[in-house]
């Protein structure tokens, strides 16, 4: 699968003046790694990653996209790191790659846009 995306992100205020359409506000954010291995992560990156990005959010989660590939070994890990930080609250959750592939390098942007226009 290939394609590619774009979202705008720019400050509310900015946003509200030009009459824009907002689909989502960025509260909380966070980038990690997982050094385990290349394709077989621990999910320790994951769970530091979730737990980071949500520290200052004062709100429960409505959704979580996940990556989803449908391979066994990065799913479970997957799930295990949802988990870990959710315990037995997890929000619901899906995947689109089965509908649409994985566009690599894309995915995310991609992701995203699929993630607001179900949440909208």
């Amino acid at each position: 699968a290939g394609g590619g995306g774009m979202v705008v992100v720019e400050e509310r205020e900015h946003a509200l003046a030009r009459g824009a359409h907002i689909y989502a506000e960025v509260v909380g954010y966070c980038a990690s790694s997982d050094g385990a291995d290349m394709v077989a992560a621990s999910g320790e990156g994951a769970v530091r990653c979730m737990k980071m990005a949500m520290q200052d959010i004062d709100q429960p989660l409505d959704y979580i996209n996940t990556h989803g590939t449908s391979t066994p070994v990065v799913d479970v890990k997957e799930l295990w790191s949802i988990r870990e930080v959710f315990g037995d609250n997890v929000p619901p959750i899906s995947a689109t790659k089965s509908m649409t592939g994985h566009s690599l390098g894309s995915a995310g942007v991609q992701e995203a846009i699929y993630t607001l226009l179900m949440l909208e």
